[in-house]
């Protein structure tokens, strides 16, 4: 959501309120737009530690959401992991309760679906990501990743590399694999 939906309106690190946001780009609610017109389960998997460390609420979380949707003028389907624990990205816990629990019962076609998020690990002139976390829960979630300039701006794919571990090259019974 952050960074890649939305971003700060104040430009500080972090919103003060539910209220200190805009459009990531003025883009992003037209291609939203588009993507449910399309077919698409809009779906928001985000990280909000900030809830468990007392820097912003819940409550301030969710109405930003509702804001956003309301904005935009669809329907999205939201997981938020508010603290560090076994449902924050990259982990694929919030995948698996999407699919499992909220998806009406029908299997997700990860070949037609996408992941797109902002913390991919670029370290370029550019581009200089926080985290590589987005990245690796597309690829832990086996579906293909964006960047938020692929799919706003349009702009010619990069190639992105998977710093660490990358749990392409781990086979199911545990020995490594070339990736």
């Amino acid at each position: 959501m952050d960074d890649t939906l939305i971003k700060v309106k104040s430009g500080a690190k972090f919103p003060k309120d539910a209220n200190d946001w805009l459009f990531w780009d003025k883009s992003v609610p037209d291609k939203l737009r588009e993507l449910d017109k399309d077919g698409f389960k809009l779906v928001i998997f985000t990280n909000q530690n900030g809830i468990s460390l007392g820097k912003t609420s819940a409550s301030d979380i969710q109405t930003k959401i509702q804001n956003i949707c309301k904005e935009v003028g669809v329907q999205m389907t939201v997981f938020i992991a508010s603290a560090d624990d076994e449902y924050r990205k990259p982990s694929t816990r919030m995948w698996e309760i999407l699919e499992s629990k909220h998806n009406g019962g029908v299997k997700i076609d990860k070949k037609k679906s996408f992941f797109c998020g902002d913390a991919a690990g670029r370290k370029t002139a550019r581009h200089k990501d926080f985290s590589d976390t987005d990245l690796k829960f597309a690829v832990n979630c086996d579906v293909p990743f964006k960047t938020p300039e692929v799919l706003f701006l349009n702009e010619k794919e990069e190639t992105i590399e998977i710093k660490g571990f990358n749990p392409k090259t781990v086979a199911t019974d545990g020995a490594l694999v070339e990736g």
